[in-house]
């Protein structure tokens, strides 16, 4: 749980970059039916990690293992996440989409046939009361501390809903097709557009339209990595396409997949948020740090990490 807490907070503008390390990008490609792992910094292929009927959305858990939909099978299933070594079924549901993790440790998963998100116990793979209706249900985001945005690509919008309760949030933004979501470090939203051949970038609170972001060939799956950048699933082109996390400029094909349907980062944690001597400890010697860079690099966010990490690293 500390560890997708720290990644929820990096994606939210709480969290240095630096914090977050890149691990592996694993690539589902429905026409192989396989999940490819790439090494998260170079690029470089590192061969089929597993095998999977139809693989849709994937997702980190909590506990580091990779949980992939299968549209196939009508299940999402575990995967040990070093060695992709299968683990079982994780929970059944028809029509298995995009899936996600939320910050209380439950898994979302968005049935496309139902037009439904259904919420399961991240530990058990339970199925709880929790059900959300979406036409046509896509790629989805979480914020901090605990709201929900889905891609409905029957009503060209972005719907927001509270993690916890399920409560409608109504229309954040609307986009023509939508596909993908990510929250950039900054906090905004981008969204794929299959229809507009871009990802669009909207204000992560009010949904105002800031206008294309990047352009990319029948963009899918988003994802923000580790260096800050945005990496894009196009199918158009078979590869994961990287730009910019400032600027939106391409800098290149990353790897190449055929159909990619979902991407995700393994992140390696450094194992002490706040210890920013990296004494193991998180004590007055950090808060005296934060301090005497007040205003540059520190501020409020780091006090507050500081304060919430208070004592011995795990």
């Amino acid at each position: 749980m500390r560890t997708r807490l720290i990644i929820m907070a990096w994606l939210a503008g709480l969290v240095p970059v630096g914090l977050l390390q890149a691990g592996s990008l694993f690539v589902a490609s429905q026409s192989s039916h396989q999940v490819y792992q790439f090494d998260g910094e170079t690029g470089d292929a590192l061969g089929a990690f597993c095998t999977v009927a139809n693989p849709r959305g994937l997702d980190m858990g909590p506990n580091g293992n990779l949980y992939i939909a299968s549209a196939s099978n009508h299940q999402v299933l575990e995967f040990d996440g070093k060695t992709g070594e299968a683990m079982g079924a994780f929970c059944s549901i028809a029509n298995p989409g995009a899936l996600a993790f939320g910050p209380n440790g439950n898994l979302f998963v968005a049935s496309e046939s139902d037009h439904r998100v259904k919420v399961f116990d991240g530990d058990s793979g339970e199925l709880l009361d929790l059900i959300l209706s979406v036409a046509d249900p896509g790629g989805m985001a979480f914020t901090l501390p605990n709201n929900l945005y889905v891609a409905s690509e029957a009503t060209h919008a972005v719907l927001g809903f509270d993690g916890e309760s399920g409560k409608p949030l109504g229309t954040i933004c609307t986009n023509a097709n939508p596909r993908g979501l990510a929250f950039e470090p900054g906090g905004n939203l981008l969204a794929a557009s299959a229809t507009s051949h871009q990802v669009l970038q909207f204000d992560g609170a009010s949904g105002e339209a800031m206008g294309p972001f990047c352009t990319v060939s029948n963009p899918g799956s988003l994802a923000i990595g580790p260096d800050g950048n945005l990496y894009v699933a196009s199918n158009t082109a078979h590869q994961v396409l990287v730009f910019d996390g400032d600027t939106g400029e391409a800098l290149g094909a990353f790897c190449s997949v055929a159909n990619p349907s979902g991407i995700v980062f393994s992140q390696d944690v450094e194992p002490c948020l706040g210890d920013y001597n990296q004494d193991s400890q998180v004590d007055v010697n950090d808060l005296l740090a934060v301090i005497a860079g007040w205003g540059d690099p520190y501020d409020v966010d780091d006090l507050l990490i500081v304060i919430g990490a208070w004592g011995s690293c795990p």
